[in-house]
């Protein structure tokens, strides 16, 4: 994953106004020409990398098999 991305999802974290007392977990997604992606999940303690990647589609592919690669990959990355 992306420094800047990881960077962004931290200070995310840290901006986060409402006090909460369970885990949460937040997926980052930059949509580049490579989609790369980072999962941190946390607590008012603690942050932790959980998952991070990045989903190249075919590149010469119709846009609607691209968009359909890239949703795949992350609903697999969500699920």
């Amino acid at each position: 994953m992306c420094p800047v991305m990881l960077t962004f999802l931290i200070l995310f974290w840290g901006n986060i106004s409402c006090k909460f007392n369970s885990v949460m977990r937040i997926l980052g997604i930059d949509p580049g020409m490579i989609t790369g992606y980072g999962v941190i999940e946390g607590n008012e303690d603690e942050i932790a990398l959980i998952d991070c990647g990045a989903l190249v589609s075919p590149g010469r592919s119709p846009m609607g098999e691209r968009l359909s690669y890239l949703y795949n990959g992350l609903l697999e990355v969500i699920v």
